[in-house]
């Protein structure tokens, strides 16, 4: 959202995001959850197995951090761009777009799905 250079572009992003996280981000965490316990009942895999159980705990943190925070820093620019008149992006909005809280996230909530990813691929006997 930093690269818009208007108002109306700022408008269509943070239109977007918000399409993008209602309709596939959250959705396809609660689908990759369910199906990660059907497997895990079809492969007989305990669910107090060390590593399926750090990566529960880890998709969950990662939600949590997802829906408070990012989503709220999210919402606040979009509701921001809703109420700025068309032009430029005025440097208050900037201010808010160049907070590096949520791109800090961001990177790591990337980070933590790489690692459960590996935990499910190679299922470390810890």
């Amino acid at each position: 959202m930093v690269k818009a250079k208007s108002v109306q572009e700022l408008r269509a992003y943070t239109k977007l995001s918000r399409i993008a996280e209602n309709y596939i981000i959250l959705p396809a965490i609660f689908l990759a959850m369910g199906f990660g316990y059907a497997t895990a009942g079809r492969l007989h895999i305990d669910l107090d197995t060390p590593w399926l159980l750090v990566a529960q705990v880890l998709t969950l943190i990662a939600l949590a951090l997802g829906v408070f925070y990012l989503r709220t820093a999210a919402l606040t620019i979009d509701r921001i761009a809703r109420e700025t008149p068309d032009g430029p992006v005025p440097d208050a909005v900037l201010q808010h777009m160049k907070n590096p809280g949520p791109p800090i996230v961001g990177a790591t909530l990337t980070i933590v799905f790489v690692f459960i990813v590996y935990l499910m691929v190679f299922k470390p006997n810890w």
